[in-house]
């Protein structure tokens, strides 16, 4: 049983993600937390299953509805398709053929293809160029997703950035400048 906090105010809530991982790799896997959550600060672990290449198991942030999930997955697939399917991870379908599994407390998790770099601080101008002509490949890839586009507000983690902005926006800056330790020269 691994703990970790659900993105709700830092709560920590008990999940069982050997149970989660097991519905993808029912012959077995070890699992080990990433140090870094996903970008919506979602909980992400490396799964190593028996038998196969490493994966990632991720959940999604919590109040992501099924049909943002899926379409997302949508999405994932139809890059698969394209020349850009190198640059992302690959969506994996659990033994009930469903790439999404709901956990005890009703949030979403994913199996993904493990996708492997290494984030570079300081790139040299090829690397920059490669990593834009990836961007642009990935981007034009997306332009011809099929089927109706869903009507979605943004999601969780970008609503909450919105409300934290408006908050900081609301106060004013004088103030706060002035409660601020000045520096000594």
């Amino acid at each position: 049983m691994l703990k970790f906090p659900d993105g709700a105010g830092g709560v920590s809530v008990a999940v069982t993600v050997e149970r989660l991982a097991a519905r993808w790799f029912p012959g077995g896997a070890t699992l080990q937390p990433l140090a870094s959550p996903g970008f919506s600060g979602s909980p992400l672990f490396l799964v190593q299953p028996t038998g196969h290449g490493p994966h990632v198991l991720k959940c999604f942030a919590v109040g992501t509805s099924r049909s943002r999930a899926e379409w997302i997955h949508r999405v994932l697939r139809h890059v698969g398709t394209t020349e850009a399917r190198a640059l992302i991870p690959a969506v994996c379908e659990s033994i009930d053929g469903d790439t999404l599994v709901p956990s005890a407390d009703d949030r979403l998790w994913e199996m993904l293809t493990w996708v492997e770099g290494n984030p570079v601080i300081s790139p040299s101008r090829s690397q920059m160029t490669a990593a834009m002509h990836a961007v642009a490949r990935l981007h034009l890839a997306l332009a011809d997703v099929p089927g109706e586009e869903p009507r979605f507000m943004a999601s969780h983690g970008v609503e909450e950035r919105i409300l934290r902005a408006r908050r900081l926006l609301g106060r004013p800056w004088r103030r706060l400048l002035n409660l601020a330790p000045q520096a000594s020269a």
